[in-house]
């Protein structure tokens, strides 16, 4: 398979990507992806039974409040039920228990860790599971019942909102090393080290063996599992330092800003994806939008040959450039 058909594609699944493995690990995660954040969420939502009552009493909170839409939700939580001046999740869950419960409940040992995950502001799970215990509490507050499509509406929606805290670094032109200077022989020296750089990608596997992570991880709840994903992480963090180190003829600047920023929306799925264990709904966003991510960039490597196709720059085989002559070809 040449670079023709698929950019820097091998269809061996060790090495940079095998395309037929992808497409149908990707469809394989599908269900078990939904049954991973599903099963989390459940039992994040009955967490908030056993530490928001721990935390009664508390003069002092650094957590970030829901901000509710209008007065009669606000009305919905029937008062500041932990004594902390801030209306939030937690004094929904103090609501709907009696004394005795909430006595009972505090003498349960609070998890530190759940603890942590669920004051934490970039945990999207977290996030998720106590806006929905929010919008489920205040919908019985109501008297009223959510049919089957409008909780699924809900969902989506909460879903969505989640997604949009998902930030990735995006580069600009000023970020480069700009050679101004348009000759053969400075598109030569450039697409020589940009070959040296794919070369670094390859034995980085990115785009490798993600997935299938990802599916033995859902298998085995092995947390060893995704530090995988943290080497991999950083080491893109030095390919993308190695990108913006080299130097970048004038004409070739807007493919190299399209590989790099897809260079970085991978790392920030990986980055995802290595939070598996402690915020299952960001690294299920991730496995969903794993493949656009992935053939995106692929597509924006592709997109080099093509510039060196059309400046007429060539390389012989002895040269690291040379796949932008030939194709990436392994057997």
């Amino acid at each position: 398979m040449t670079i023709d058909s698929y950019p820097l594609i091998n269809t061996s699944a060790n090495h940079f990507i095998g395309y037929t493995y992808f497409m149908d690990d990707s469809r394989q995660m599908t269900t078990k992806k939904a049954l991973l954040v599903v099963g989390v969420v459940v039992f994040l939502i009955a967490t908030t039974f056993v530490v928001p009552a721990k935390y009664v009493g508390l003069t002092k909170s650094n957590r970030q409040p829901i901000i509710l839409r209008n007065q009669d939700e606000l009305r919905a939580l029937s008062g500041d039920k932990d004594n902390n001046n801030i209306a939030d999740w937690r004094d929904i869950a103090l609501a709907g228990i009696g004394t005795t419960t909430q006595a009972e409940v505090k003498k349960v040992p609070v998890d530190p860790v759940i603890k942590k995950r669920l004051d934490d502001p970039n945990n999207l799970t977290a996030s998720f599971s106590k806006n929905l215990y929010m919008a489920s509490a205040y919908t019985q507050s109501k008297g009223e019942q959510l049919s089957p499509q409008q909780q699924e509406d809900l969902v989506s929606s909460m879903m969505q909102k989640e997604k949009t805290k998902i930030v990735t670094k995006t580069y600009v032109i000023a970020d480069l090393r700009v050679n101004k200077e348009e000759t053969d022989a400075t598109k030569k020296v450039y697409g020589n080290a940009l070959g040296n750089l794919l070369k670094k990608a390859e034995n980085y596997k990115l785009a490798a063996d993600d997935l299938k992570i990802m599916q033995a991880y859902s298998t085995s709840k092995n947390a060893s599992l995704l530090e995988a994903f943290v080497v991999k992480r950083n080491n893109i963090d030095t390919l993308i330092t190695s990108m913006l180190s080299l130097s970048v003829p004038y004409s070739a600047v807007p493919y190299h800003i399209l590989a790099l920023n897809r260079v970085s929306a991978y790392k920030t799925t990986i980055d995802n994806l290595s939070k598996a264990e402690s915020d299952p709904i960001r690294s299920a966003v991730a496995v969903d939008s794993y493949y656009d991510v992935t053939q995106s960039m692929l597509n924006a490597l592709s997109a080099m040959r093509e510039y060196f196709m059309l400046s007429k720059i060539t390389f012989t085989s002895n040269e690291p450039g040379y796949l932008f002559t030939s194709g990436y070809t392994k057997q």
